[in-house]
């Protein structure tokens, strides 16, 4: 099926300006799960058994699988009632170019399709009601919901190259593993032992993450020592109406899908419906089995009528999964890319970017956050660059217990940093849950978008909750006449029920001028350095030293 559920982890981080793909990656990262709008509530589930369509080149299944899975369904005699021709024109049909690819074995976007007359049994995943009229039969699909799946799946994706007249393609291979209990999805995508996909939704928490296992080097230099990169990105469906949660419901078209045709079929013996999609200047061909429910046969045409992309079920069985499994690993540092997807996917992004830019000088300058109950925190930095502060340092004032002021300034360079002057003393973690992240759109995610007469409001999460308590910072960005009035700041147990925790600050903004003397340097060298060492997390556990004295 066609896969559109979240750009690209290589893409994302390439718009970031965060990692340089080898030319090997650039043919990596295909993400499978589908994001879909109009999205319909999918209620019960059904039971499932072995997909009967797989080739002889499935990989054997283990005693495991084998008592797993239930027998194979038999289905009788269905009534075939005619045959088309499947096929709908494309920009560039090239005919000469098809012909070529027929004569290497490759499949045809012209195909004749044997249409038969099919009632769905209770025990199906899918219903419907039959007619002969495409639009009509495909508004009638009713997707029942998954109980307990695991999918098989094999990819081929092919690319043309046009020269004096010879045509010929490079084929790139990968599996993939699809895992389903009702709205909870896993995936796992296997390119080769170098680069490995894994994706996760769980359906109590509403947050997709990806996991992306590559190795990168000169692979072309046997003696060449590869390094291995595990990064992660996450993005949130909750609360924000623009984006739809992943889902593998096979009837839920995006929005460029336009349906050409759909017909009841059989594939390898099995009943199916069949969808030709227009999209893109793609041509899209989808058998999707009536008893589970899910995508076994899609086939994708270029605009000249080409095969570019081959995917087929190799196996669907009937297995019990664990919720554990749909849970996203805890050693991976996740990047949220939910205020990209919401901009992708045509959510309200311009009344914030234009907040940022009439509130947030791109030169260097000072920001004074007053609280409503008398706090005060002086950030220091060098402009707005893209969604983020440039090397924004952070001062505030604390009164101790003994009634003296002391100055605290935070900044994070690679490392987060404390520094006292009075103190003479700088404290340094890789990471803490004091850091502060006022206008830092790039390491925090978007958790609801909400509007009033005269007002929108942006939510933000920070994912990174460090604090042993295990609360998340939220801020809350008040828009009114395209500027940044009012920033209010709280905590959340958890992001999704939106219970507010502890005291709420409501900031109000102004500027003065930037103070070049707050960013000097050798304070690194002349002050005691009390370092706290690689992997260093500073939970919020023990009072810090500063107030100690």
């Amino acid at each position: 099926m066609k896969r559109k559920i979240i750009l690209p982890l290589v893409l994302i981080l390439l718009l970031m300006g965060c990692v340089k793909p080898s030319a090997t990656d650039k043919d990596l990262t295909d993400s499978t799960l589908i994001h879909q709008d109009n999205a319909k509530e999918a209620i019960g589930t059904t039971d499932t058994v072995e997909n009967t369509e797989a080739s002889e080149s499935a990989p054997e299944k283990s005693e495991t699988d084998k008592q797993e899975s239930k027998v194979s369904v038999t289905f009788k005699a269905l009534e075939l009632i005619g045959s088309r021709m499947s096929f709908n024109s494309l920009p560039e049909t090239d005919e000469a170019m098809i012909r070529k690819a027929e004569d290497m074995g490759l499949a045809s976007p012209f195909c004749e399709l044997d249409i038969y007359r099919y009632s769905p049994k209770k025990e199906d995943s899918v219903s419907y009601t039959y007619s002969e009229d495409s639009a009509t039969l495909f508004n009638t699909m009713n997707h029942k919901g998954f109980s307990e799946l695991e999918i098989c799946y094999e990819h081929e994706r092919y690319e043309w190259d046009e020269f004096m007249g010879d045509i010929t393609y490079n084929e790139y291979k990968k599996t993939i593993s699809v895992s389903l209990k009702e709205d909870s999805i896993y995936e796992e995508e296997i390119i080769d032992e170098y680069a490995k996909f894994y994706r996760y939704f769980y359906k109590g928490k509403g947050v997709f993450y990806e996991v992306q296992d590559t190795m990168l080097g000169n692979y072309s230099e046997p003696a060449e020592t590869l390094t291995r990169m595990r990064i992660g990105m996450s993005c949130n469906y909750m609360g924000l109406e623009n984006i739809q949660k992943p889902t593998y419901n096979p009837f839920l078209l995006e929005k460029d899908e336009q349906l050409m045709n759909c017909y009841i079929t059989l594939f390898n013996d099995e009943p199916c419906v069949f969808l030709e999609l227009n999209a893109s200047e793609k041509l899209y061909k989808r058998w999707i089995s009536i008893r589970h429910g899910v995508l076994i046969k899609e086939l994708v045409f270029s605009h000249k009528g080409v095969l570019i992309e081959n995917k087929t079920a190799t196996s669907v069985i009937e297995k019990t999964i664990d919720d554990t499994l749909f849970q996203e690993p805890e050693d991976v540092d996740y990047q949220d890319i939910t205020l990209l997807i919401f901009k992708a996917e045509g959510g309200d992004y311009a009344s914030l970017d234009d907040g940022i830019y009439y509130t947030i000088p791109e030169e260097a300058t000072g920001i004074v956050l007053t609280g409503d109950q008398g706090q005060e925190i002086t950030i220091y930095t060098g402009g707005m660059n893209n969604f983020s502060l440039r090397h924004p340092l952070y001062v505030t004032n604390y009164i101790k217990n003994d009634g003296t002021e002391l100055t605290v300034k935070n900044m994070r360079d690679d490392r987060f940093y404390t520094i006292i002057d009075d103190l003479k003393t700088i404290e340094v973690y890789d990471e803490s849950c004091f850091e502060q992240k006022f206008f830092n759109f790039e390491e925090v995610g978007l958790i609801g978008v909400s509007e009033t007469d005269s007002q929108m409001i942006y939510t933000f999460y920070d994912p990174k909750n460090l604090s042993v308590s295990g609360l998340y910072q939220i801020y809350e960005y008040v828009i009114e006449d395209k500027k940044i009035v009012k920033i209010n700041t709280y905590m959340l147990e958890n992001i999704m029920s939106q219970e507010k925790l502890g005291e709420e600050i409501s900031y109000t903004i102004d500027f003065i001028p930037f103070d070049k003397s707050i960013f000097d340097e050798s304070c690194m060298t002349t002050y005691e350095m009390i370092d706290h060492g690689e992997g260093s997390i500073n939970d919020g556990e023990h009072m810090p030293f500063w107030l100690e004295n």
